[in-house]
């Protein structure tokens, strides 16, 4: 059952809340389960994991910086599993057409069908008025995760990769 508790806003300045952190930074816990935990990835050696997940999905290491640049802004959110990172959500204000979007999504292959993507999209989309994301056509996970969670499609876009057209998603509360 899904439940949260919310220590919402504040995650630049110790607990201090602007009108830029309020849309971007979020410091808050919310469990899936009892050994789950989604909140901020702050530290380097969270913001590492991160990575480290990201670069073994992809086999690439071309995303690091934008990993990282995320997380200084307050965007990065981490799904942990008895306190090992397992997930992650790149939460990004001016990456698609200065529209809230959710750039990135990724759950380790063996913590994945478990809720963690589910945790992780709920605690990012939080109360917004709207927050866009969008996937590959090819990753039917991703799609029936956003169709469960409500989420609308809005159009494609053909060219980004071969034979692999990028799904458009939007959430409106």
């Amino acid at each position: 059952m899904w439940y949260s508790s919310l220590a919402y806003r504040g995650l630049r300045g110790a607990g201090t809340t602007t009108a830029e952190s309020n849309e971007s930074a979020f410091e808050h816990y919310t469990c899936y389960a009892d050994d789950m935990q989604v909140r901020a990835g702050t530290t380097d050696d969270e913001i590492n994991s991160a990575i480290a997940i990201d670069e073994f999905a992809t086999g690439l290491c071309d995303r690091a910086k934008y990993i990282a640049t995320i997380a200084e802004q307050g965007g990065l959110t981490l799904a942990f599993e008895q306190g090992k990172v397992v997930g992650f959500c790149c939460y990004d204000r001016s990456y698609f057409f200065e529209k809230p979007f959710i750039s990135l999504l990724i759950i380790e292959e063996k913590a994945r069908q478990r809720g963690f993507g589910r945790a992780l999209l709920r605690a990012v989309a939080g109360d917004r008025p709207e927050i866009w994301t969008s996937t590959n056509r090819s990753n039917s996970a991703m799609r029936s995760l956003l169709k469960k969670e409500g989420w609308d499609f809005c159009g494609e876009l053909h060219g980004l990769d071969v034979d692999d057209p990028e799904l458009f998603f939007k959430k409106s509360s």
